[in-house]
């Protein structure tokens, strides 16, 4: 059971995990609400390879610290 308040750090790390898989085998769209609400989220990488983005793709993400740096050609 989670207290309230308790972060789902597992869920964290899976995400983490998807991320790195997916920059392994090349991504090149990002769909709208891709990471919408993942609170935790505190830092992002697009690679170079993403020629599309969809809309709000970041949206609720309150703990970035920093802001993602986007490929030249989007």
């Amino acid at each position: 059971r989670f207290e309230a308040g308790t972060q789902n750090i597992a869920g964290v790390i899976g995400l983490g995990s998807a991320i790195d898989y997916l920059n392994s085998i090349g991504l090149e769209k990002i769909h709208e609400y891709a990471f919408s609400q993942c609170s935790a989220l505190t830092t992002i990488s697009i690679p170079t390879t993403v020629t599309q983005i969809g809309n709000y793709i970041l949206r609720g993400c309150t703990s970035l610290t920093t802001t993602p740096s986007l490929p030249a050609d989007i």
